[in-house]
């Protein structure tokens, strides 16, 4: 029996279009398989780092949303719950807050205009099974999709990585996120980052009169918090000023939750499967790079599909010839999963967070360098101990007047 594509894609999300697209371009035939119709909307924080706009740009996605839906900002504004705060711009040039709903609509319409690349929506896969020769997405309601090579990209319960045996153990933590659209003007060049007691919100510029408002918490360590329609404004009032800015605010979307966000992966590939985005492991949204990530991880799995398929025409294409992918998601990942857990050790100890923030107030430069860091764009430079060495000192005596 012959394939009837070579790329099975599971997930219509950014993660999987952007996939779609990548191969696409280099003619690839792709078979995108999604149980919604697309574009969905999804929680998440509508930021796009500057890797991840290069990305869209270089593909033709940015040009197809509309300026009602994007925003630009210039970097990160830290505000801590004593009152100090400090902010840097990207060395790479502007981000921007972009609608998800618009995201995913515009890499849609590139994927589908490309001649190999096909989209079924409504479609619920209930199983991936490898046979000699081929792989088979089956599903519900129509017959099963046969293709050299499945990619999982359906998100944070991805079902393929379940079945590929890829999972590894429970999650540490378990941490959730609220997200809520409101009809505002952005007020700052910059996303804010608010810390509360045990959460932080995000506030990202996504269009000129809308902000999105997302925030994190770990359930354990907000008791008080409600739950329902309740939940986002009883979050949101734990941080007075922001809670005080968007007061009078119209929703211009309902709050949507998910979590939790933590995913183990044991390897991102199997014989004739590979993982990619939110499904092939995660750690936690605070540093605001899933979206580009999920375009650096397409990228990188395309540089070793195209080649193998070239190498090897016919059959399952094996964990040998993913070599490359493993290794290069493994690479992306690195600063993404160093940056988050300092990040997190930083949430959870409220007085070292008041100290990195009155450092960074003098030191935009180091904040911008780690920021690059993140991104995956610039070294952890050597000033990074430095500043460690002054984080972790006592504080001074104050002397008597």
């Amino acid at each position: 029996m012959g394939v009837d594509t070579e790329v099975t894609i599971v997930g219509g999300g950014p993660a999987g279009l952007a996939t779609a697209i990548a191969l696409g371009r280099r003619g690839v035939r792709v078979a995108i398989l999604d149980q919604q119709s697309l574009p969905a909307d999804k929680v998440c924080g509508e930021g796009i780092m500057p890797p991840g706009l290069q990305f869209l740009e270089e593909v033709g996605a940015n040009s197809l949303i509309s300026t009602a839906d994007k925003f630009p900002f210039a970097g990160i504004h830290y505000l801590s719950r004593g009152g100090h705060s400090a902010q840097a711009e990207f060395e790479a040039g502007p981000g921007r807050g972009i609608r998800r709903i618009a995201l995913s609509a515009a890499l849609r319409e590139v994927a589908t205009g490309m001649a190999g690349v096909t989209l079924h929506q409504g479609v619920r896969v209930t199983g991936v099974q490898r046979t000699e020769g081929q792989m088979n997405v089956h599903c519900a309601d129509r017959d099963p999709v046969s293709s050299r090579l499945v990619v999982g990209a359906d998100g944070l319960r991805s079902r393929v990585r379940r079945w590929a045996g890829l999972e590894r153990g429970p999650a540490r933590r378990q941490r959730f996120g609220v997200r809520q659209h409101l009809r505002l003007a952005p007020w700052s060049r910059f996303v804010e980052v608010h810390s509360g007691p045990d959460l932080e919100a995000y506030v990202t510029p996504c269009g000129p009169d809308c902000v999105g408002v997302a925030i994190l918490w770990e359930p354990r360590r907000c008791p008080w918090a409600m739950t329902g329609d309740g939940l986002f404004p009883s979050l949101l009032e734990t941080i007075p000023a922001l809670h005080e800015r968007l007061r009078g605010a119209e929703p211009a979307s309902a709050p949507r939750s998910t979590g939790p966000f933590e995913q183990a992966t044991s390897r991102r590939t199997t014989d004739g499967i590979a993982l990619l985005g939110d499904a092939s492991g995660y750690l936690d949204p605070c540093t605001g790079e899933g979206l580009t990530l999920a375009f650096r991880q397409a990228l990188a799995l395309e540089a070793s599909v195209v080649p193998a398929l070239e190498r090897h025409p016919s059959g399952v294409l094996g964990v040998r010839s993913l070599r490359g992918y493993e290794r290069n998601w493994r690479k992306i990942m690195r600063p993404y999963f160093l940056s988050t857990r300092a990040m997190l050790f930083c949430h959870r100890h409220p007085a070292l967070f008041e100290r990195l923030i009155k450092f960074g107030a003098h030191r935009p430069d180091l904040l911008r360098h780690l920021f690059s860091f993140n991104m995956g764009t610039g070294p952890l430079l050597p000033s990074v101990g430095r500043a460690a060495r002054w984080f972790l000192a006592p504080a001074p005596h104050a002397e008597n007047p």
